[in-house]
Parts: C-alpha cells; structure tokens; sequence
C-alpha cells in the first residue's frame, strides 16, 4: 500500500480532543472561553462545509500556505465529521448520548505534506484546545485566546458557475452503452447557453445551434440547425456521434453543475463538461 493511501491512528489524545470541539460547536456553547454552555440547533451545522477566510495566530494574520484552506465539515447520514489543513484528512463516526459525544471509529491519513506540515499540526493543536465557537448562519468562527479562524459555508466561498453564459468544454463522453471515454480531443467539444434562449455547439467535427428551455435542473433542446463540417480522424468521429447522441433534440435532459464541472444527461447517457476557463 503506497504512502499516501495508507491509514493510521494519529494522537488518540489529540483526536478525541478534536472531536470533542466538534461536540462542542454541535450541541451547543457561547461565543468566549468562559465555559458556559448552551443550546444550539444542530441542524444548521448537516451537510455543510466551511472553509477559512481569516487565521490568526498569536494576534497576527497569518497566511497560509499557498493554494490551501482549513476546513471543517459535518455529513448529515451516517453522522460523520471531517476536515483537513490542506493535506491529510481526518473523519470519524459519531454519536450523541445526550451532551457527550461518542466516537466509535476514527482514521487520518497520513501522507508527508512538506511545508504543510507546521500549519497542519498547529490547526489540529488549535482544534484540540477547545476554541470558543460563533455561528451566524454563514460565518463560523473558532477562537482560542490570541488564535482565531474565521470560515464561511463552502457554498459561499466557492459558488457553482453558472450553466448560462459559460463556456464548457467536453471532457468525457459516453460510448459502448454505460462506458465513458475521457480524453482530451483536438478540437474539443464545447458548449455555452445565452441569455437569449439558444445553445451554440461545437460537436468536434461541426458547429450547431438550437433553441433551449431551462426548467429547474432541467432543459429541452429545440431543432438543431448543423453546419457542413469534416471529422479528422477516428476520434473526432466518435466524439461527435457521442455529443448528438446526448444532446439530442425535445428530451428533457437533467443538469448539475458542482464547482466549474457540468453532468448533462437523459438519466441513461451523459457528458461530463468543465468549465473552459477554470474559477482561480
């Protein structure tokens, strides 16, 4: 089994204290360290993730380490909480007995993370001594004498782009029945729905142009209006019969959008699009 896969127990002492925090903040505690204790709904905190916006340590902003954030998160079924400091991850079940939270399993992984690990180490450090908690309905703050951690719902931080108005570009296709060819074509396929009703295609081989009605997760493609167009060779063939196979005219075809990724399908067969322009 290689390094970074490969699971074991970190400080039972730290973890337990971790997820002790996290019992804290679930059912409940005030904004200082004074210890008080109080009642909270729980259910604001399922199936949310937060991620930092501000870190300070020692009453000084700091920065962390480039293309990183801490988070924290809790699963709704079964209830489960996680998160990370850009590098290893910890999960583990829980369960409630009235204010006591009971952890019968736990893992971290456990990969070496370079310049990562000082700031993983003080984030878990921070979590495990018991920071004050603050909760607005988006804005999460932990705070622990002179260290804070300010997050905001993952949702907020980074908002899924807009289906309109997007260019997306194919990355992977259906073909054989259920399988999925991804790849990356020489032209690719791509995609972009205006404003005005119409969705512009470009199937790998040829361009095309139809009307479409967005209802909910749902759309519905109007006549396609195709230009002359040649394939190059064998794979743009494939990935042209692909496309107009699933974007096929007066369908209804489901949609999701997470982040800058794009799922269009009829239930049975779909294409997996990124945005052409990735989100920093």
């Amino acid at each position: 089994m290689d390094q970074q896969s490969r699971q074991r127990p970190r400080d039972l002492s730290v973890l337990f204290a971790v997820l002790a925090l996290l019992s804290a903040l679930l059912a409940g505690c005030t904004t200082d360290d004074s210890g008080e204790r109080g009642a909270i709904d729980l259910s604001p905190f399922a199936g949310r993730t937060f991620v930092s916006q501000e870190v300070v340590r020692n009453g000084v902003a700091f920065a962390l380490v480039e293309g990183t954030e801490l988070t924290i998160g809790f699963r709704t079924d079964p209830d489960w909480v996680f998160g990370d400091a850009g590098c290893n991850h910890f999960d583990g079940g829980v369960q409630f007995d009235d204010a006591v939270m009971q952890v019968p399993m736990a893992s971290w992984t456990a990969m070496y993370c370079f310049e990562r690990t000082e700031q993983e180490d003080w984030y878990f450090a921070f979590l495990s001594g018991g920071p004050s908690v603050k909760f607005d309905g988006t804005t999460l703050t932990l705070r622990r004498k002179a260290d804070l951690v300010r997050y905001i719902d993952e949702e907020v931080a980074h908002p899924d782009t807009p289906l309109v108005g997007t260019s997306w570009e194919a990355r992977a296709v259906p073909i054989a029945g259920s399988f999925m060819l991804r790849g990356s074509w020489d032209p690719p396929a791509t995609m972009r729905l205006d404003a005005t009703g119409s969705v512009d295609v470009f199937d790998g081989c040829a361009a095309g142009k139809a009307s479409v009605a967005v209802d909910g997760a749902t759309l519905k493609l109007g006549e396609w209006a195709w230009q002359a167009g040649t394939c190059a060779d064998k794979d743009q063939t494939q990935l042209q019969a692909a496309v107009r196979l699933v974007l096929r005219s007066g369908v209804a075809l489901e949609w999701n959008v997470d982040r800058d990724d794009l799922v269009i399908g009829d239930g049975s067969q779909h294409i997996e699009f990124a945005r052409s322009e990735p989100t920093p």
